[in-house]
């Protein structure tokens, strides 16, 4: 790429090194001169015309005429033209045609505001409205602000303004104190938010409207865009640019941009869809994103965020508001139906669901669902603003790494001096870390490169308890090692286990697909011929391992990965029981499994295949009719007295022999239960098909 010539007209030394520092390090040549001749010269540009230019002028450098010279020159040499104006010209105090304001608003703008009597209007854009950005950074500088739904209501809003007239004289103890009196009435709102969705030639046509009714009245239009995306379609246009003096990152960010190729990206505000049925909230979590530098985009529900995709598409993350006071359906499934809708548009979409807080227990649950389907994190209502910022940051970095990584060749794993940038990305001299899959009760899993055999595998940092008594970490590696001679095409293996420093890391086969929970939550209940299919698969694994005298003793859908292919990959063998058990030691806390999959005996803490086998007939329940039989929060009471309803009699479809094969697996007494998974696989395959597959 080639230099990039700047002359800048500049003749205040503060300015001059504010600039300097701010292109430093770039592609750019810089010549400062203190004037409008001497920028022109003789031969009219001191730069040769084939060459790239840009003149940047201070507007407080040069008088009106000598600007319209520069001007002049401008439209002769076809260079890009830039006019530096202070902050103050932006002024409302200023009467004067329409002006463009991109958010957040300049320093001290609001605080400019105090002073105005005349009208001042506001044509805001669509986010900028809803989010109450406007009213509330006024508000802060202790003033008032209309806010209207249309342009269609400015008419009434300008014939409500007082008339212009002599001033008042000010009271004995406002002289005493030396105020002047009010420009308005006490409480009475001059400034207007109007929500408006046109463009710029619409914009100056309502700021003559307003002008003519009010002569007084100064018209802004905002806007939540980025202003460097704006300000280069401007200069390629060959359209002379008015910047702030006051913001010279702001130059730096549009020259930038300039420099590179049309076909190219300009980088500008990462885009993100943030969707909330409760205006309030939606307002409260956009102003902080927008205030960070994001671009956002707002929806109400579910129809209005898809139809968002629809037309601008280029989200980066989905920020989703799950709203209980809502209904059920609308809370379980609405929220994650698009969450599933999105990434089927963009696979590498990250997703943040944020959950009312009431009713606490349904919100907990609701909090583990979400990180189940594959959100990258589940918040409480409202999200402290720290919290929410950290988050999207960290699932933006994790879709710049995942992007990265599937670009990469061979096999869509970044090379190990992208990924690595540093030693801390290394394991055990052999394993790069990519980026982050998940995390969980055992650990966090890590999408891994290996050096030695040139292969994607699943790292799985275990956690820091086994860092606490050594005999507890040898116990968890003597696990681990009985489980890695499991050799199944049905169950994910673990290749080694390695130690790095004080850390311990599972190497295991990376699968492909996503759990078997996140299928289940997307279409709702699958088919009587799926889940059998499934099922065998699962049987013929557990069967195995139990004839190797290895437990699951943590079976659920959570557990269970669906591959691109189809394949049924079972994971986490005895190891997560082994972790609860020993973190439940060392903490003195309860981590028990998951209860709605535990089986009786497990409550009192025995466990035998026998309780796999009971968990085997859970998912089974649950893939047919997209429910868990036992709902709790009295698990073991419902489990003793078998409270389920029988699948047959949520699904009329089903076949009716269901119900007395789920009884025999479900039994409360192990001794009642189907003896092997062999056996139950058997069992199933010689049920009568669905009376009607739908």
């Amino acid at each position: 790429m080639a230099t990039v010539k700047i002359l800048l007209v500049v003749a205040d030394e503060s300015l001059r090194r504010a600039l300097a520092s701010a292109l430093t390090g770039r592609d750019f040549e810089l010549r400062f001169v203190a004037g409008a001749g001497e920028a022109i010269g003789e031969s009219g540009w001191p730069f040769k015309a084939t060459e790239a230019a840009v003149m940047i002028v201070d507007l407080t450098a040069v008088d009106s005429a000598e600007a319209q010279g520069l001007v002049a020159v401008h439209k002769e040499k076809k260079f890009s033209l830039i006019f530096l104006r202070p902050a103050s010209a932006l002024s409302p105090a200023r009467p004067g045609p329409l002006r463009s304001l991109s958010w957040p608003l300049p320093p001290g703008f609001g605080a400019g505001m105090r002073g105005v009597g005349h009208p001042v209007v506001f044509l805001v854009d669509r986010t900028l409205h809803l989010a109450k950005a406007l009213p509330a950074a006024l508000k802060e500088a202790g003033v008032d602000c209309a806010v209207l739904d249309s342009p269609q209501a400015l008419p009434d809003f300008l014939r409500a303004q007082p008339k212009a007239g002599p001033e008042a004289p000010a009271g004995l103890m406002a002289r005493f104190l030396g105020r002047k009196p009010a420009a308005s009435a006490p409480g009475s709102a001059h400034v207007a938010d109007v929500e408006f969705s046109g463009d710029l030639a619409e914009a100056e046509v309502w700021d003559q409207k307003i002008r003519k009714t009010a002569p007084q009245a100064v018209c802004y239009r905002l806007t939540s865009e980025d202003p460097a995306l704006e300000a280069v379609r401007c200069l390629r246009q060959n359209v002379p640019l008015f910047l702030i003096r006051e913001q010279p990152k702001m130059v730096a960010a549009v020259l930038e941009s300039l420099s590179s190729s049309p076909g190219e990206s300009a980088g500008g505000r990462i885009p993100i869809l943030l969707m909330d049925h409760d205006p309030e909230v939606l307002s409260s979590m956009a102003r902080p994103l927008l205030t960070a530098g994001y671009r956002v985009e707002l929806a109400r529900d579910p129809a209005e965020a898809l139809k968002l995709v629809a037309r601008k598409g280029d989200f980066h993350a989905a920020i989703l508001g799950m709203t209980f006071a809502y209904s059920f359906g609308y809370a379980k499934d609405a929220v994650t139906e698009l969450s599933s809708k999105l990434r089927q548009t963009d696979p590498d979409l990250r997703v943040i669901f944020i959950i009312d807080v009431y009713p606490l227990e349904r919100a907990l649950r609701e909090m583990s669902r979400a990180l189940e389907v594959g959100a990258d994190d589940a918040l409480l209502k409202p999200p402290e603003v720290p919290r929410l910022i950290a988050s999207l940051e960290r699932a933006l970095g994790r879709r710049s790494l995942m992007m990265r990584a599937g670009a990469a060749e061979p096999g869509g794993i970044a090379p190990p001096a992208a990924a690595a940038a540093s030693s801390e990305s290394l394991v055990a001299g052999r394993y790069d870390l990519v980026f982050q899959v998940g995390e969980g009760g055992m650990g966090i899993v890590y999408l891994a490169s290996d050096r030695k055999l040139g292969r994607k595998v699943a790292l799985k940092r275990m956690r820091a308890e086994l860092k606490v008594r050594a005999d507890q970490r040898q116990k968890f590696i003597e696990e681990a090692q009985i489980i890695s001679h499991l050799s199944h095409p049905y169950i994910v293996g673990v290749h080694e286990i390695v130690e790095d420093g004080s850390e311990i890391y599972l190497v295991l086969d990376y699968v492909e697909g996503m759990p078997l929970s996140q299928i289940i939550t997307e279409r709702r209940r699958l088919s009587f011929a799926e889940s059998r299919n499934i099922l065998g698969c699962l049987c013929q694994a557990i069967d195995y391992a139990h004839t190797r005298k290895v437990l699951h003793r943590d079976l659920k859908p959570a557990n269970i990965m669906i591959d691109r292919s189809g394949f049924v990959k079972v994971m986490d063998f005895g190891l997560a029981w082994e972790m609860k058990a020993t973190v439940s030691l060392l903490t003195q806390s309860e981590t028990a499994g998951t209860l709605a999959y535990m089986a009786p005996e497990q409550h009192l803490g025995r466990c035998g295949k026998s309780s796999d086998i009971y968990a085997l007939g859970v998912c089974l329940y649950e893939m047919l009719t997209g429910q868990l039989p036992f709902n709790g929060p009295d698990f073991l009471s419902q489990k003793e007295r078998m409270l389920f309803v029988p699948p047959n009699l949520v699904y009329p479809e089903l076949p009716a022999a269901l119900a007395g094969l789920l009884s025999r697996v479900l039994a409360p007494d192990p001794r009642q239960r189907i003896a092997s998974a062999a056996e139950l696989h058997d069992c199933l395959t010689r049920l009568p098909g669905a009376v009607a597959e739908k």
